[in-house]
């Protein structure tokens, strides 16, 4: 955020965000600025955060996950999101042309895995191009140690009002 998005931020909210909420107002010359004890405050929340990523990522690299189900869980290097049997690992640093940076990580043995599309492709990928949610995924499977995983088709996937489900042409 560029200084002047931080001031417009500061104007229409009071706040800005530097590791948590940190109160603002002008000051006698008409600036925007906070409170030392404020100031602190925030950078401290954000070291604790820093902290936080940094264990997960050590935890991480020793086959350690947390969270639940669905939660996503950031580390130093990216995020996770534990699915069952699988993590969905999020590269945040692969440019999305280059492709989802998403792998599927088996909690067993660590190896990734493979996908499985069979599922029809959604309103937005189908006219517009891809949606990013990987809308045609039914599947994920671990060739190493056998484990599979089902995903449910979505019942508004391919549905417009009332039509069918329909294939990409």
């Amino acid at each position: 955020m560029s200084t002047y998005e931080n001031r417009e931020h500061a104007a229409l909210l009071g706040i800005v965000w530097l590791g948590a909420e940190v109160p603002t107002f002008k000051d006698a010359r008409g600036r925007w600025v906070v409170r030392r004890a404020d100031l602190e405050r925030g950078l401290n929340a954000e070291r604790q955060e820093q902290a936080r990523r940094a264990q997960a990522g050590a935890d991480s690299a020793r086959h350690v996950l947390h969270g639940r189900d669905g939660e996503l869980i950031w580390t130093d290097s990216g995020a996770y999101e534990r699915r069952e049997a699988f993590h969905l690992w999020h590269d945040p640093h692969v440019h999305p042309r280059e492709g989802s940076g998403r792998s599927w990580i088996c909690n067993a043995c660590w190896r990734q895995a493979e996908e499985k599309h069979g599922h029809d492709y959604c309103l937005r990928c189908d006219d517009l191009g891809d949606c990013r949610q990987d809308c045609t995924l039914s599947a994920v499977r671990c060739e190493a140690c056998g484990v599979r995983m089902e995903i449910p088709a979505d019942p508004n996937v391919g549905r417009a009002t009332g039509t069918a489900p329909y294939r990409r042409r």
